[in-house]
């Protein structure tokens, strides 16, 4: 359990007046021995203004007008009365989590007072029932400002995998749980299934009983679910009836559809129920249908499955997470009369499915939606969201930024993720477009303020220079740990590409250079940056001696975390053709020209072969790679070559510049060259060519084993954390 607890829930509506998400909220909470305080809208002027419901002190905000559900100026009010509401209790006893309940009014509620208290945790919990492009119409011009809900959010859980795909498109960064809603399984007790095998044998007047649980509104397609029980007839079952239990505003119209396919008699609308009287009239039910057009989960089936009544839905937005056809259910098409009309059918008359339905429905329900349950999955969240680190990844460039820095910025948030942690990227974007040095000073402001307002655990610089000296910079001032990720060396790329001295990386550091005053600055600046830095990662052995030498480091405050090693695609792409790509930054030291020049001899010789370079995009670049022939890189040095490990992973033979850090990890692997040989080069390209060399190299690559996934890269990050 956890130690923490005094957690502001902002939430539209709550008890007496519930729905999914409310009563979700109420279940959880009187579960959970924390202390909470509920922030909601007073709908009657005779409930209470402030009241205790189990654990959780409810404050009912506004004149509590009847019938005012549908005003729109009260839900707005209520944004700012809950904001104001939460901050007098905040000074009161500080909260330690904020929770909203849903991207809406409440969402908007939570989202203020996470923005005036930006330290707090904010959980965001996702319920919506309604289409994405219901909710988008509603949102409108206001689309900017409701999508800083998802984007602030600290965690957000949802009820299902098309509400976790929804965060996603609207902003989302941070770890997405999905955690459905639960059942009372005391209330919604099982019946006997063969009880609803043979009606004749149970208290149910010889007749077939339809029931379904909805609002009456177009989005629960009860006018598809009335049309489809006027075709049973046809079908030949005449003895059977519909439920309806709830209500909304298309209750007239529907009755009227009734009314005018002439079965109004066997069409009952019972109205709303109360939750408790619910298994009631379930249990006399033959069968539970609804034809929802849009639907977050759908508690109504879970609580039907679980008193042993089979089940009809259609495959959409979290249907699908518990009702697997002819497993746990049966899908109708979305929209389609006459197909819900035969599905029904099937249910009602084929008693081998409806057996196999019913148990496997009870089983899931009390394996996966029991309630203590759910609660305890939301509890771990609550200790996950409090325990977790605070990081803060620094990237020069970051997505949709092309390159590899980018890439790996992104993939790594995305592993800190899926354990769980906070992190936060940081990248220029416009400043990029400035001078060096005041670029610099407006980025290390951009810190400054982000981190004095949200402080991270600590923080992780993708270099040493763009980003490395403003986030040792900033992390010296706030006293916050920085561990510098090494890339490539920037005052040697920056030489290379002034001078156009074809000179080796490893060689750069070996004697003295006339450098430029900016070169100068560059050099004593990485000095500073990686001489303070709290940690240096390099992913190669090869740069770390290189950097120990030139900069002066301590071997104790550097070590090495590889690149990604990912596993070996088991669908290798046979090439059409003998095409060699070299996609990467037309730079100096990526030694282009001698490519290209070594490549034209050999084309001599083998006039087949293809030589295709420059720049993509990733999705372009890594569709390249899948159908080329080889990869080939003869730079004047690279560390750690993305683009080669890319290669072996797609199971693609490969020239590498000698000038590498990838020795001691591919040894055996590829054809080296010397980048400064434009004959050796040729040589190789001419070697790879050749049938026989080609399947060696093919052989090779495909017994490469070596893996190192990003969830590897951040725990090792991770553990350095701990240590610093």
């Amino acid at each position: 359990m956890t130690k923490r607890g005094n957690i502001a829930i902002f939430s539209l509506s709550y008890a007496p007046f519930v729905g999914g998400a409310e009563l979700a909220v109420e279940e959880i909470t009187k579960r959970i021995l924390l202390k909470f305080m509920c922030f909601t809208h007073k709908f009657d002027v005779a409930w209470k203004d402030k009241e205790l419901i189990d654990n959780v002190q409810v404050s009912r905000l506004g004149g509590g007008v009847s019938s005012r559900y549908g005003n729109i100026r009260e839900k707005i009010m209520y944004i700012f009365r809950s904001l104001s509401a939460a901050e007098k209790e905040h000074k009161k006893e500080p909260f330690t989590l904020i929770w909203g309940i849903m991207a809406s009014y409440a969402g908007f509620g939570a989202l203020l007072f996470k923005l005036r208290h930006p330290t707090i945790p904010f959980l965001l919990t996702l319920q919506e029932g309604d289409s994405e492009e219901h909710i988008l119409r509603r949102v409108g011009i206001f689309y900017p400002l409701w999508k800083l809900i998802f984007k602030k959010a600290d965690y957000i859980q949802v009820i299902s995998n098309y509400l976790r795909e929804f965060a996603l498109r609207h902003g989302a960064t941070c770890p997405i749980e999905v955690i459905p809603n639960g059942v009372d399984l005391e209330k919604f007790q099982h019946v006997t299934p063969i009880i609803r095998m043979h009606p004749k044998n149970s208290d149910i007047s010889d007749r077939f009983t339809i029931i379904t649980t909805s609002r009456l509104v177009y989005k629960n397609g009860i006018d598809i679910l009335i049309r489809a029980c006027a075709l049973l007839d046809e079908l030949g079952i005449r003895n059977w009836k519909l439920e309806i239990i709830g209500d909304g505003p298309l209750k007239q119209d529907l009755k009227k559809l009734a009314q005018e396919l002439h079965i109004e008699n066997r069409v009952q609308f019972l109205g709303h129920i109360l939750p408790d009287d619910i298994p009631k009239y379930l249990v006399r039910a033959n069968v539970f249908v609804r034809p929802s057009r849009s639907e977050g989960l759908g508690s109504s089936f879970l609580e039907a499955m679980a008193m042993g009544i089979p089940i009809i839905g259609t495959s959409v937005g979290g249907i699908p997470d518990f009702l697997k056809d002819e497993k746990t259910g049966l899908f109708a098409c979305l929209d389609d009369v006459h197909d819900l009309a035969r599905v029904m059918y099937r249910m009602l008359t084929d008693m081998y499915l409806r057996i196999q339905v019913i148990n496997a429905g009870q089983a899931l329900v009390e394996k996966e939606y029991s309630w203590s349950y759910i609660a305890k999955k939301m509890e771990n969240i609550f200790d996950t969201v409090y325990s977790s680190y605070r990081i803060a990844i620094v990237s020069g460039i970051v997505p949709p930024e092309i390159g590899g820095p980018a890439y790996y910025s992104v993939r790594l948030l995305r592993a800190f993720q899926s354990y769980g942690d906070k992190v936060k990227l940081i990248g220029y974007k416009k400043l990029k477009r400035l001078p060096t040095g005041l670029r610099h000073f407006l980025f290390s402001l951009k810190l400054f303020f982000s981190f004095i307002l949200s402080r991270p655990f600590f923080i992780i610089a993708l270099d040493t220079f763009s980003v490395g000296f403003p986030a040792v910079f900033v992390g010296k001032i706030l006293r916050i740990p920085v561990v510098i990720r090494t890339g490539g060396d920037f005052l040697w790329e920056q030489y290379v590409e002034r001078t156009r001295e074809k000179i080796l990386f490893s060689d750069f550091y070996e004697q003295s250079r006339s450098f430029t005053n900016k070169e100068k600055f560059i050099f004593r600046i990485t000095q500073w940056t990686l001489q303070r830095a709290d940690y240096v990662v390099f992913s190669t052995a090869h740069q770390q001696t290189i950097f120990i030498a030139a900069y002066g480091l301590e071997k104790t405050r550097t070590g090495i975390i590889e690149n990604y090693y990912e596993k070996a695609s088991s669908q290798i792409r046979d090439p059409n053709q003998k095409n060699f790509i070299c996609f990467t930054r037309q730079l100096a030291w990526k030694n282009i020209d001698t490519l290209e020049q070594a490549f034209a001899k050999a084309k001599l010789h083998h006039p087949d072969i293809l030589l295709e370079t420059g720049e993509l995009s990733r999705e372009k670049y890594l569709e390249k790679l899948r159908t080329c022939y080889a990869v080939i890189l003869v730079s004047l040095g690279d560390i750690s070559p993305n683009m080669i490990l890319e290669a072996v992973a797609n199971g693609k033979p490969f020239i590498l510049t000698k000038e590498n850090g990838l020795e001691n990890r591919l040894q055996g692997i590829g054809l080296r060259v010397d980048p400064l040989d434009e004959l050796e080069i040729a040589d190789m390209i001419s070697r790879l060519a050749d049938p026989h060399t080609y399947q060696a190299e093919q052989e090779k690559i495909s017994n490469f084993s070596f893996q190192h996934s990003y969830n590897n890269i951040a725990q090792e990050f991770l553990d350095i954390a701990q240590n610093i």
